[in-house]
């Protein structure tokens, strides 16, 4: 199986065109096999990608493609904000052109992809329309006496939780991101943020099925919706994580932009 590896401000994903999902392998075990960092190729993600057949339900028209997200851990993930602007990076190089856009079907819904430009021969500018954000899960009431300022969540396809601290560097997300994190069902992306008197926002990550991660592509769109319901500011936000920067606007959706990196190929037995 061929597969490619991509990566958006440190968030890397193994990525693969299939027909079809493997039929007589566990995706969720070839996730835990591949994205192993010492045993295996390494990566924060796995994604599939598989033909679709029928209408789109977010947009109309047919969607290009389905994403199959398969985090570190085995775990499904519905969406991914880096993931799918890495899928189209793949795809661009797959058809050997420089711009695409394209709409791609996952768990999380239908999302419109634009492969604006490369600016090298590795590295491309992807933005993705990551829709309007939703109210995400209750807050539990030990969440709200446990953290230090204020606390919010939000739905952008896949849960995520805001948490607001006087310094991001100094929070242990080893310890911190799944104390929070298993105050929720099913799990929740845990975001830790500063706000500074730009309005721009520091941030880092504990990924649900992933952990600590350089980046998260949707949870800068998170971060970003919830601190802007706390503070009036700028539509335009920069969201600053130990893997880099990514812009974030906000309109009726939230537009997620920043650049994806080709690092490589490999062919693997299943």
């Amino acid at each position: 199986m061929h597969l490619s590896k991509h990566q958006s401000m440190g968030n890397d994903f193994l990525i693969t065109f299939v027909p079809e999902l493997p039929a007589d392998r566990e995706p969720g075990d070839l996730a835990r096999r591949w994205c192993h960092r010492r045993r295996g190729i390494g990566a924060d993600g796995l994604i599939f990608v598989t033909p679709v057949s029928q209408r789109s339900s977010h947009r109309a028209g047919t969607a290009d493609m389905r994403m199959h997200l398969f985090n570190s851990d085995g775990s499904e993930a519905e969406i991914s904000g880096n993931g799918i602007r890495c899928l189209a990076q793949a795809e661009a190089l797959r058809r050997g052109t420089t711009h695409c856009v394209l709409t791609i079907a996952s768990a999380g819904g239908d999302r419109e992809v634009d492969v604006t430009g490369f600016v090298d021969d590795r590295t491309a500018l992807v933005s993705v329309d990551m829709g309007a954000p939703k109210p995400g899960p209750a807050i539990p009431s030990e969440v709200i006496a446990t953290v230090p300022g204020r606390v919010g969540s939000v739905d952008l396809g896949n849960p995520h939780l805001v948490v607001e601290v006087r310094d991001p560097d100094s929070v242990v997300l080893a310890k911190e991101g799944p104390e929070l994190e298993r105050h929720f069902p099913g799990g929740i992306n845990v975001h830790f943020v500063r706000q500074d008197r730009d309005g721009h926002i520091d941030m880092r990550v504990w990924e649900r099925g992933a952990g600590a991660t350089d980046s998260c592509g949707s949870g800068a769109c998170a971060a970003a919706s919830v601190v802007r319901l706390w503070e009036p500011g700028s539509r335009i936000v920069k969201v600053r994580m130990p893997g880099g920067e990514a812009e974030i606007t906000l309109d009726e959706a939230v537009t997620l932009s920043g650049p994806v990196s080709w690092v490589g190929d490999v062919e693997v037995l299943l």
